[in-house]
């Protein structure tokens, strides 16, 4: 009988998507928007947008975060280099992210801030320098697949292609 109450108190939330979730200023809320009109401003765009709720119009302007640039430490072994990754301004780093440079793996073991403080997680644009050790490669499951969290946005410019790459957040196993 104690299932059935338990059961009672327990909901489902469905899943909602929307498409071309913004903030509306009428509805107050993160709604689903129509794109009416969109112009190219710099780096980013400015988009004249619907409310799919409200109907109310309202333009939003959208523009990349920064990019900083800070010096990396590279620690393998007895040697160690320096590696200057671009990293979006608002990106938040954290010890035990894992990143690719120099088609190498590396775990940050220590962030250090402008202010000469040291940090466990940190925005981008208020790290001075940071520091990593070669890493093992990831964890592959028994399903084939690897272990990872792509979400994750540290950008390392490649040597070998001049692209930007994402870092990926490992789990700790």
């Amino acid at each position: 009988m104690e299932d059935d109450e338990s059961m009672d108190d327990f909901f489902e939330e469905e899943e909602v998507f929307l498409e071309n979730a913004v903030h509306c200023p009428i509805c107050d809320d993160m709604t689903g928007h129509e794109i009416l009109n969109e112009k190219p401003k710099g780096t980013g765009a400015d988009y004249l947008l619907k409310c799919i709720d409200c109907s109310k119009v309202h333009t939003v302007h959208i523009r990349p975060p920064p990019v900083v640039e800070i010096p990396f430490i590279l620690t393998e072994g007895p040697r160690s280099s320096t590696s200057r990754l671009e990293i979006d301004a608002d990106e938040m780093i954290e010890l035990e992210d894992v990143f690719q440079d120099d088609e190498k793996l590396w775990r940050i073991n220590q962030i250090e801030l402008h202010s000469g403080k040291k940090a466990k997680r940190a925005e981008a644009s208020l790290i001075a320098r940071a520091s990593a050790l070669r890493s093992s490669p990831p964890v592959r499951h028994g399903s084939g697949k690897t272990h990872h969290d792509s979400r994750r946005g540290i950008r390392s410019r490649c040597a070998d292609c001049s692209r930007r790459h994402k870092v990926h957040r490992w789990p700790s196993h």
